[in-house]
Parts: C-alpha cells; structure tokens; sequence
C-alpha cells in the first residue's frame, strides 16, 4: 500500500496494493485491492470501491459503487 503526502484517511477499510496519490481524501468508505486514488480525489461516506477500481484526479464520489460485478 502506497499512501503520498497530505491525504486524510477517516474510518475506511482499504484493501492490500492500493494506491492512494496526494491530497486525497477517504472518509468513511470501504476499497478492494488493486485500487488506484489519482491526486486530490475525495471519497466521502458510502463510497465502496471494488477491486481493481481507478478513481482520477479530482473525481468525488459519494453513496456509490465503482468496480466490475464477479
């Protein structure tokens, strides 16, 4: 797990191999593994990220679901 400069992480589960750029801000949230959080992306309560999602730069997502269905 990669986590840069100036991110806030708050009460979020985040799975193994992800990477979570600058500035980001995770809130409240639950990620797979293999993610990617481009810079300043802000992920706020009910955003659940499945594995291998990518979230780019300055993308915000809230009560939502992103990842391919098994």
């Amino acid at each position: 797990m990669k986590i840069g400069a100036g991110c806030i992480i708050k009460n979020s589960v985040i799975g193994d191999d992800c990477e979570i750029s600058p500035y980001s801000v995770v809130g409240r949230c639950a990620s797979g593994s293999g993610l990617h959080h481009r810079p300043f992306a802000r992920l706020r309560p009910g955003a659940e990220l499945l594995a291998g999602a990518h979230v780019g730069n300055f993308v915000e997502m809230k009560k939502a679901r992103l990842g391919k269905r098994f």
